[in-house]
């Protein structure tokens, strides 16, 4: 009976390192990652959404109102729950580490990014996708 290493074990195992290595990039790993997710979403919650709750326009047409009231919470609050449960990651994501030793900075959080909360992100974002669609064809149309 022989052990080793079959060609398969080797190119996961090359796979694996390579992965790994790229998530640790501040360029364009897990840091570029977790900058480019929570500016989309505080973009979202601030300059999107926002402004929708209070927009003096819509005050004419209450059934509009209520159903972008509507969706517009059904975005906020996991928005609001993601965002404050990816925080914890902000000092070893939020800016990119400079100098020879940027690669190993912030190693766990870069890590725990690019192997769990990346897929939170994308489930987020294929929860709060549909929400996005209802507004959008709720203003489309909107009398104007």
């Amino acid at each position: 009976m022989a052990f080793g290493w079959s060609a398969g074990d080797i190119l996961t195992a090359i796979n694996f390192i390579i992965d790994v290595a790229s998530a640790l990039d501040d360029i364009s790993g897990s840091g570029k990652d977790y900058r480019n997710t929570t500016a989309f979403l505080e973009d979202l919650s601030e300059h999107a959404l926002a402004p929708l709750l209070t927009c003096p326009a819509l005050d004419g047409y209450p059934e509009y109102k209520a159903s972008i009231d509507k969706q517009v919470k059904a975005i906020k609050e996991p928005v609001s729950k993601f965002m404050k449960n990816v925080k914890t990651l902000e000092k070893d994501l939020g800016v990119p580490h400079k100098g020879r030793v940027r690669f190993f900075k912030g190693l766990k959080g870069k890590l725990q990014w690019h192997f769990f909360t990346a897929k939170q992100a994308e489930t987020l974002q294929k929860e709060i996708e549909p929400h996005i669609r209802i507004i959008d064809q709720l203003m489309a149309r909107l009398p104007v």
